[in-house]
């Protein structure tokens, strides 16, 4: 396969991108490729992140194994945008970005990071925190190592 290096991805492409990736398994050699190449267009991005763009990125990872470099280095990739990102994330988003990642080992440090990255982002999450979507954060949670301290943030 090939991908074009110099083509640029805006925040849209990289969500879109994710997503389509969605219950995918990093174990294909396919889809580690275009990991590879993912990682590299969300480092190039100058694109900030939006709410639905963190949301659906993530999420289409819910089926990667984090072991992969491939998918510690789109992670990686990720905490460096949302430290960059200057606005808020709703809280559908958030559910949807915990979600993609709540299989992953918790204490892998591409995880740890992502979590430590979103946490402000929760507390400062504007909207409506619907009953519904307070217990699935809660779900996805409880998937996770409650040993790790950013999961116990």
């Amino acid at each position: 396969p090939h991908i074009d290096k110099s083509q640029y991805f805006d925040a849209k492409c990289i969500s879109m991108a994710m997503l389509g990736l969605q219950c995918m398994s990093s174990e294909a050699p396919e889809v580690r490729f275009a990991l590879r190449a993912l990682a590299s267009k969300i480092t190039q991005s100058s694109d900030s992140l939006y709410s639905t763009a963190v949301g659906q990125s993530l999420f289409g990872m819910k089926c990667m194994n984090v072991e992969h470099p491939e998918v510690a280095l789109v992670l990686e990739a990720f905490v460096v945008q949302l430290d960059r990102m200057s606005g808020n994330v709703e809280a559908l988003a958030l559910l949807q970005a915990l979600r993609g990642i709540e299989r992953m080992r918790s204490d892998a440090g591409a995880v740890r990071g992502v979590l430590e990255a979103l946490e402000p982002k929760i507390d400062a999450s504007p909207g409506t925190w619907t009953p519904e979507i307070i217990q699935d954060m809660l779900t996805s949670a409880n998937r996770m190592d409650g040993n790790v301290k950013e999961v116990q943030r």
